[in-house]
């Protein structure tokens, strides 16, 4: 780094090390973009100490600032309102962190934002939204905050256009699939693949190749290369198929792999089941304790707001549509609200905290 340049992010990063953000109440949007540029610096720099603040931020972040639906609170410890801004920030801080570690929590994390959080906050129109935080069970649209047009619409377009640049990285002899999203893609001069999922309402994705040659390795020459895509930590019993006939997976961190030729036609599928989980609230929220998120897989589910009984796991019946029936009501994410219009999105209001007996 350029000296003078250096001298002052070191200094600004001795006060930040010296401040109390949690108890300070201090806004998570900002201290996350920090922590960003924290991480851009540690790859310049390689400074380890830069990756364990990061981290450490992450942690503090996810046990006093995150909301259950994996959204962010405006302000550590606060029960305001989420911030698209703050939700971007924390999608890409994950996959900083998950690139510079390899640990499978922070790929999960950022999974998990985006099918919950990100999505949930844009809206019809394509900006994005504050919604309640959940603090007291409900989610909804905070007050009459149907857009932030004036920032949270920039960053949210930011954190769309995230997918597009890391949903398919390349290696020396790999391909690497850390997300579940629907592309097609040229990976290399002479050839192009295709990927399809029904992630994240069920546990299925496929990997083709629609131009390429057999002789070919995915890089350097040769006869295979390696494919390795992302498997939830949740997941158990992965089924992997190569052309159709299941293959034995080599397992590599948080990622299932398999070597292929990348002949046109040759496709790898692999599927495994969706869990139904009570996942305890976050420690903080005090008054919540003892309660729980339903999520299915990756996807929270909420019922309707009025809804404040006890629940059972065995008494939800999968409704056939990625969602859940028991007690006369419906179980459902929300990851598709989006598609709703102003006045549908302003008046949904949904239970996500429940009693489990």
């Amino acid at each position: 780094l350029h000296t003078q340049i250096g001298q002052l992010i070191s200094a600004l990063l001795d006060g930040f090390r010296r401040m109390d953000y949690v108890n300070a109440g201090l806004q998570t949007h900002a201290t996350l973009t920090c922590m960003r540029g924290v991480m851009r610096i540690y790859g310049i720099t390689g400074d380890r100490s830069l990756l364990d603040l990061a981290e450490k931020f992450f942690s503090d972040f996810v046990n006093y600032g995150m909301t259950v639906h994996y959204a962010n609170i405006n302000n550590f410890l606060g029960a305001g309102h989420t911030e698209p801004c703050g939700i971007v920030d924390s999608f890409m801080l994950a996959n900083q962190l998950f690139d510079a570690t390899g640990k499978r929590g922070y790929l999960d994390m950022a999974n998990s934002i985006w099918n919950n959080a990100l999505m949930r906050a844009q809206r019809e129109n394509g900006g994005f939204g504050c919604d309640m935080t959940g603090r007291d069970g409900i989610l909804g649209v905070f007050g009459d905050f149907y857009e932030a047009y004036w920032c949270c619409t920039m960053r949210g377009a930011e954190g769309l256009g995230y997918p597009a640049r890391h949903a398919l990285a390349c290696g020396e002899n790999t391909i690497t699939l850390p997300f579940y999203f629907d592309f097609t893609a040229t990976p290399y001069a002479g050839t192009e693949v295709r990927v399809r999922t029904g992630y994240p309402h069920s546990g299925d994705g496929s990997f083709e190749v629609l131009r390429g040659r057999g002789d070919l390795k995915i890089r350097g020459g040769g006869e295979t290369g390696k494919l390795r895509i992302c498997l939830p930590e949740w997941a158990t019993d992965p089924l992997l198929t190569v052309n159709g006939k299941a293959v034995t997976p080599e397992n590599d961190g948080c990622f299932v792999c398999t070597c292929i030729k990348m002949n046109v036609g040759t496709r790898v599928g692999l599927a495994f089941p969706l869990p139904l989980r009570a996942v305890p609230c976050r420690r903080f929220w005090h008054e919540n304790e003892g309660r729980c998120t339903l999520e299915y897989g990756t996807l929270v589910l909420g019922t309707d707001a009025d809804f404040d009984g006890e629940i059972s796991l065995s008494d939800l019946v999968p409704d056939g549509q990625g969602g859940f029936d028991a007690y006369g009501m419906k179980f459902t994410p929300f990851d598709a609200d989006y598609l709703l219009s102003r006045d549908e999105i302003m008046k949904k209001k949904q239970r996500i905290l429940f009693r489990i007996r």
